[in-house]
């Protein structure tokens, strides 16, 4: 199943550097940098978009689309309701500067249910998709060992050279190494995130869309409660410092947002 794409925005996090941590930006940049300070190089802050989610009833969409209900999910469907959520997140780091990780976080939180509901529980994540983004590196090691590989010894005022290795020797390894750039946690849980990591190929950055499939007990109803934390590394004169932790606020259409939770089915 594929939803769409075109989100609205439902918060803005701004991300910001603590007074601490720009100190130690400042030293840095000190004895790397004499023509600029700490604020001509952060230029501007990054920011990230949490797009409004999309939600959907998983089984009347599965029987639009033609396609066959899952045996376990039919076994469960007097129990539970099934919805298929979207979420969305936008990075957009700020000048001279790149996001190095984030973690997006979703609380699921169940008001109480109806009492003549056949089952009592949670909410929870049934499925999560993307479940684990990966870049694939191939790496090859040459080793060789020769007959130019000597040692020279030296007693008194005699002095010998002799090769170590009478014949040549080479030994070439090559393997597939996976760097994930994007993992998702709490499965089958009321707490699920998505984190986000920087790779040699990939910076975090642009739109990415996660998809959860939420079961609810019936009569209930569920709320969700985001979070997402941050770090950054700073780039001066192609030397990038060591990754600082960011603090976060959130807004909605311009208004600043203490607590972050959405109605979601």
């Amino acid at each position: 199943m594929e939803l769409s794409d075109q989100t609205n925005e439902l918060f803005e996090v701004e991300t910001e550097i603590s007074p601490e941590n720009l100190k130690k930006l400042e030293a840095a940049i000190r004895t790397l940098s004499t023509t600029k300070d700490l604020k001509s190089w952060l230029g501007g802050k990054g920011r990230i978009q949490i797009g409004d989610p999309v939600v959907l009833p998983a089984v009347p969409l599965l029987k639009k689309s033609g396609e066959e209900i899952p045996a376990d999910i039919q076994l469960q469907l007097k129990q539970y309701d099934f919805y298929l959520v979207q979420f969305a997140c936008s990075f957009q780091a700020g000048d001279n500067s790149r996001f190095h990780q984030a973690n997006f976080e979703i609380k699921l939180i169940t008001e109480p249910q109806d009492p003549a509901s056949p089952v009592a529980g949670a909410a929870m994540a049934y499925d999560l998709y993307p479940e684990k983004v990966e870049d694939e590196i191939k790496v090859s090691k040459n080793f060789t060992l020769g007959p130019d590989f000597k040692i020279k010894a030296k007693l008194g005022p005699v002095e010998a050279e002799a090769s170590v290795v009478p014949l040549k020797i080479e030994n070439k390894q090559e393997y597939v190494v996976y760097n994930p750039k994007l993992e998702a946690f709490g499965r089958q849980a009321s707490d699920i995130s998505w984190q986000f990591s920087r790779t040699k190929s990939h910076e975090i950055g642009g739109a990415q869309a996660l998809s959860v499939l939420v079961r609810k007990p019936k009569g209930s109803k569920v709320k969700a409660k985001l979070s997402l934390t941050a770090s950054l590394e700073l780039v001066i004169n192609l030397v990038a410092l060591p990754p600082i932790p960011l603090t976060t606020k959130w807004r909605k259409k311009g208004s600043a947002v203490e607590d972050p939770t959405i109605d979601l089915c």
